[in-house]
Formats: C-alpha cells, structure tokens, sequence
C-alpha cells in the first residue's frame, strides 16, 4: 500500500534511483539487443 501511494505521489528518491538505474539498464540492453538483431537482418537481406 505504502509502495503504491509513494508511487502515485511521486516515487521515493530511492525507488526512483533504482528504478531508473535499472529501467535504463534494461532498455539500453533491449535497445543494443534490437540493433543487434536489425543488423543481422540486414546481413542476412544482404547475403540473400
């Protein structure tokens, strides 16, 4: 309860230093795995 109302006011400091270091971390992965996977596509068209 107390995480939800924290949420909706604004995040705790420390919540949102977690979140966001983890959060960036996850989406930089995503995006460097997205590129990856665009990159081997475009390979792979080009090998075709």
């Amino acid at each position: 309860m107390r995480d939800g109302l924290t949420r909706l006011s604004g995040k705790p400091r420390q919540d949102v230093s977690r979140t966001h270091t983890q959060g960036g971390a996850e989406e930089e992965e995503e995006e460097k795995t997205k590129k990856k996977k665009k990159k081997k596509k475009k390979k792979r068209e080009m090998t075709t």
